[in-house]
């Protein structure tokens, strides 16, 4: 069986890391065990190992074909996500809130439930990109592609 190639890394594929990946992403779990199976299957019959990229997208053209609405956007089952978010605010450092961000983009017209949920958002995404530290600049600028995203262009120009 292939082994993933991740920079210098070398992971074993384990069909279970993925199965459970894809069902914390929102698949069923008759789903998740058969495209992580079809994963399987593919590297069986690979002859070589298979770098990062290469098994991602694999992973996401059997999820397109049999799942097209699937919106999972974190394939990348074997690496841990950060467990806390850390914000560098010039000198200092606070932990990531969602409940102070949210507070701060209610200036910008969104309902409390609205303004948690975009929290929540930013939050994913983060989550997604495996960051664990990001500056105040660059959570301002994800914070208005996430609301552009979320309520349109109008809404951040407020």
């Amino acid at each position: 069986m292939a082994d993933i190639i991740d920079g210098k890394k070398r992971i074993p594929f384990m069909r279970g890391m993925l199965v459970h990946h894809l069902i914390q992403h929102g698949l069923d779990h008759e789903a998740a065990f058969e495209v992580a199976d079809e994963v399987r299957s593919a590297l069986r019959s690979h002859k070589q190992d298979i770098d990062r990229e290469e098994l991602v997208v694999l992973i996401e053209e059997l999820l397109s074909r049999d799942h097209p609405d699937h919106g999972i956007r974190d394939l990348v089952f074997w690496e841990p996500v950060p467990t806390s978010i850390t914000v560098d605010v010039g000198d200092s450092a606070h932990p990531f809130s969602r409940e102070r961000l949210a507070h701060s983009v209610r200036a910008a017209g969104l309902a409390p439930d609205q303004a948690l949920e975009m929290a929540h958002r930013v939050e994913k995404r983060l989550l997604e990109q495996r960051r664990d530290r990001i500056q105040s600049q660059e959570l301002e600028s994800l914070v208005v592609e996430v609301l552009a995203e979320y309520r349109g262009d109008r809404l951040v120009d407020r």
